[in-house]
């Protein structure tokens, strides 16, 4: 009895594997034929746009090369005309350059300067500005025609290309021709601006030395 039972358990495990398998073996194949149809679509649409994009590309250079034809039959037209322009132009450059190298010659020696000194009518430099670049023995008249009441308040200082490498030094007087109380400002090599913000003292001549 229980021979038979184990025979007959043997046999249903059997039938549903095999079912199984067959279920199985029957999904994969219809899953296969969905995947192919996919694919066949996208091999459809590749060749549709590649032959589109050859048939753009050919129109494209056949109007490349009508509008080169165009181009060249434009430059046989214009031709002479651009070379007496161009023999016009060198004959102008040649003049222009003579007078350049004229006038270079007769011009006097440039000066170099060492500071752009900024004086103003209020402190941290702000207000009406008056511009120093060389040494002036006496700022009265232009403090008077610059508005400047009260005298300078504050001062900025930049030093130029044309400073010397060491640097150089820019001295402040109370009185006109450099007399009275000063206030020296020493730029060295790293110093580039230098700032007196707020000045109570009398500033009516500047020296500037490298």
């Amino acid at each position: 009895m229980n021979t038979m039972k184990k025979d007959v358990s043997i046999e249903n495990w059997l039938i549903r594997g095999t079912v199984f398998i067959l279920i199985f073996t029957i999904a994969c194949f219809v899953w296969f034929q969905y995947q192919m149809s996919i694919t066949d679509q996208y091999d459809g649409n590749y060749k549709v746009e590649t032959k589109h994009i050859d048939e753009l590309s050919q129109t494209g250079q056949k109007q490349i090369k009508d509008r080169e034809i165009n181009d060249d039959a434009e430059q046989d037209i214009t031709g002479n005309n651009s070379t007496d322009s161009e023999e016009m132009d060198d004959i102008e450059s040649e003049r222009n350059i003579d007078k350049f190298h004229s006038s270079k010659s007769e011009s006097k020696e440039t000066t170099t300067y060492l500071f752009i000194v900024e004086c103003y009518e209020r402190s941290k430099c702000e207000g009406k500005k008056i511009t120093i670049l060389q040494t002036t023995e006496n700022l009265q008249d232009i403090l008077d025609r610059s508005g400047f009441e009260d005298g300078i308040a504050s001062v900025r200082i930049v030093k130029l290309s044309g400073c010397p490498r060491e640097g150089g030094e820019v001295t402040f007087y109370e009185n006109p021709n450099f007399k009275g109380v000063t206030l020296p400002c020493d730029l060295g090599p790293d110093v580039i601006v230098e700032e007196i913000p707020d000045y109570k003292g009398q500033i009516l001549s500047i020296k500037i030395e490298g």
